[in-house]
């Protein structure tokens, strides 16, 4: 589904994955945005998991050093099984961030592949500790990446995670469901009238 894969196992492909992520780093600092979002990318069926995590870490290891040159923190996102079969887990992020010691290699959570796992936002909190840097913050059902509203995920509680963790970070929308592709703007307007009393 994307053209970027870090893991991918072609040299070309994975070759072309990390420059456009260093092009992102570049971006960010025209942009005075202080970190990237990276994803591991994902192996072939066909191969172990291994394989394919080894590369995932080479590349990774290449942007930290380039992130570490530019002044950037790298944000590593784990994701669904469906999108993914390297990095899924708070396990799995925690096992790559272990692995590439640097303080810009950051991880960081979203909503949707958390509750699809049946994971709980407090850990990402006291095992990342500062390691933990941002959150896509997506209502669902658990899956579906919805406006808030849309699904049945625990807002509330989840609220109360964040302010516990006196968490200063940003929380970013992100609304992958083609039913916004028409109107997108609604879906955001709706969000921020559901989550603006827990903001104030």
């Amino acid at each position: 589904m994307y053209p970027i894969n870090l893991a991918a196992k072609e040299t070309a492909i994975r070759e072309r994955s990390i420059n456009y992520f260093k092009k992102s780093v570049d971006a960010a600092i025209e942009l005075d945005a202080p970190t990237v979002l990276v994803t591991a990318g994902w192996g072939y069926r066909n191969e172990s998991r291994n394989e394919a995590l080894a590369r995932a870490k080479n590349s990774l290891e290449r942007l930290t050093s380039y992130a570490e040159e530019k002044g950037i923190v790298l944000a590593l996102e784990p994701l669904q099984k469906v999108e993914s079969n390297l990095i899924c887990t708070l396990s799995d992020l925690k096992e790559m961030l272990s692995g590439i010691r640097s303080s810009n290699l950051k991880g960081m959570v979203d909503t949707i592949p958390l509750a699809v796992e049946g994971e709980k936002l407090e850990d990402y909190f006291t095992e990342l500790q500062d390691d933990f840097v941002h959150i896509h913050f997506i209502d669902g059902t658990p899956t579906g990446h919805l406006a808030w509203g849309d699904g049945n995920l625990p807002l509330e509680k989840w609220i109360t995670t964040i302010a516990d963790h006196k968490y200063e970070g940003a929380l970013t929308l992100e609304f992958t469901s083609s039913m916004y592709l028409q109107n997108p703007n609604a879906a955001i307007e709706q969000s921020l009238r559901t989550l603006e009393p827990y903001l104030k």
